[in-house]
């Protein structure tokens, strides 16, 4: 409702049929909004019947397998998809969060990374969509497991930095929800300003209306799990 009065306000246009005919949604950030509904309901399915056990990581799995195959058929970007299998990452480490991360685990998921990610850019040259999108999969599991590990391994929830990185994890999903309508919004009625301010103006605004609107999320919904 938010985005409909903004766009109404600085009078774009809204085109409703094209959203589910091309999968571009009333703002290009949406796709991510719609594909974690799906997902997060999906889990809540799975999850409340096998509870913390590694079976439902299977049945996630299979709803991601058909996720990206219905977005193939509607000719969807591979934006949609690209990264969905992450999830399942997340997933994991919510299962076994006491894992003692060790440097070839780290080591391992970034040659993995690297690897798949190499293979994904093959599928693209030779025109081979189903390698492309296996590995397009594969590389983001890997890409975000180093990431994960590699956090692990440093312990950098002990300094200031990972206070902020830590901070910024919170409040993501706003970042992301709101950031396309602040910086809409600064393009179009700053027009004296350098591109390099709006930018800096955007995101300051963008991090006040994001914590604002976490810690109203948390006092509406309660604890994020």
């Amino acid at each position: 409702m938010i985005y409909l009065f903004v766009y109404k306000s600085l009078g774009i246009d809204i085109d409703f049929k094209s959203w589910l005919a091309v999968g571009q949604p009333i703002h290009q950030n949406f796709w991510y909004i719609i594909a974690l509904f799906y997902l997060y309901e999906v889990f809540a399915i799975v999850y409340l019947k096998y509870k913390k056990r590694n079976s439902g990581i299977i049945w996630i799995g299979i709803s991601l397998i058909l996720y990206i195959v219905l977005i193939l058929l509607a000719r969807y970007g591979s934006h949609w998809y690209n990264s969905a299998f992450a999830f399942i990452v997340g997933i994991f480490w919510w299962i076994h969060p006491n894992i003692k991360v060790k440097v070839w685990h780290v080591l391992s998921t970034l040659v993995a990374f690297g690897i798949s990610f190499l293979l994904k850019i093959i599928g693209d040259y030779i025109g081979y969509q189903i390698i492309s999108v296996v590995f397009a999969c594969i590389s983001s599991v890997c890409f975000f497991s180093f990431i994960y590990l590699l956090f692990s391994k440093l312990q950098c929830r002990k300094n200031k930095l990972s206070r902020i990185c830590l901070f910024m994890g919170k409040i993501s999903y706003e970042l992301y929800l709101y950031h396309g309508i602040v910086f809409l919004c600064v393009q179009k009625n700053m027009d004296l300003v350098n591109n390099d301010y709006k930018t800096a103006i955007a995101f300051g605004v963008t991090l006040l209306i994001a914590s604002v609107m976490n810690r109203i999320d948390l006092f509406l919904l309660g604890s994020k799990v």
